[in-house]
């Protein structure tokens, strides 16, 4: 049996070029899985070692108001350091950092799209979709993260609500659901109605080989 840090060398003879290797693609080995191959969580985000919260500044009052009582109370139940900033003081998304970005007003949103690459979930400006299902702006509240741009030990999450009345089930109940990627809500008492991680996108021991040369 292999240990941690043996390197091993296989040579495979085959008549045809091989269009592609890929290694464990249904990881079925037991194995180490590499970071990049690990969905991302809402738990890369909360328990990084240093986090950022973006506040929607364009909110209206009272639900950025609410925004910000989500953030105090995510932090206090953080132990490392966490910065609280209005989306407007920002000029870029930090390298070291989980970041977590709150409210379908917030200026940085966009970058969900990037972050969901490759993932069945998208976000749009009055709804967000997990595979089949649409969850609306009007209706639900919601947590997605995604990879985050700089580094795959941590992630970028959004958490949106425009139900005020949401917020105190939210603040109760998001620390507990760290090992999801996404997560949707409903109702006044944020009653959860879809939990679960990314599939997809994450076979790395993937290579092509290189073009033929020619003559």
């Amino acid at each position: 049996m292999a240990e941690l840090g043996d390197h091993r060398s296989i040579c495979c003879r085959d008549v045809h070029r091989p269009l592609a290797l890929g290694v464990d693609s249904e990881y079925d080995l037991l194995r180490l899985l590499d970071t990049a191959e690990m969905p991302p969580l809402w738990s890369k985000t909360i328990q990084a070692q240093k986090t950022l919260i973006a506040l929607p500044g364009n909110a209206p009052a009272t639900l950025l108001a609410n925004y910000r009582k989500l953030a105090e109370a995510l932090r206090q139940g953080r132990k490392g350091p966490t910065e609280i900033k209005l989306d407007s003081d920002i000029t870029d998304l930090p390298a070291d950092s989980g970041i977590l970005l709150l409210g379908w007003e917030n200026t940085w949103r966009e970058r969900m799209s990037d972050a969901l690459g490759g993932y069945d979930g998208g976000v749009s400006e009055n709804s967000a979709r997990i595979g089949k299902d649409n969850y609306l702006r009007s209706k639900n509240s919601v947590l997605f993260s995604g990879r985050h741009p700089s580094s795959a030990e941590l992630a970028i999450t959004w958490v949106a609500s425009d139900n005020p009345k949401s917020f105190a089930g939210l603040i109760e109940q998001l620390p507990q659901y760290g090992q999801y990627s996404y997560l949707a809500f409903e109702g006044d008492e944020a009653k959860n109605i879809a939990k679960g991680t990314w599939e997809g996108a994450r076979q790395t021991f993937k290579v092509l080989p290189a073009s033929k040369a020619t003559s």
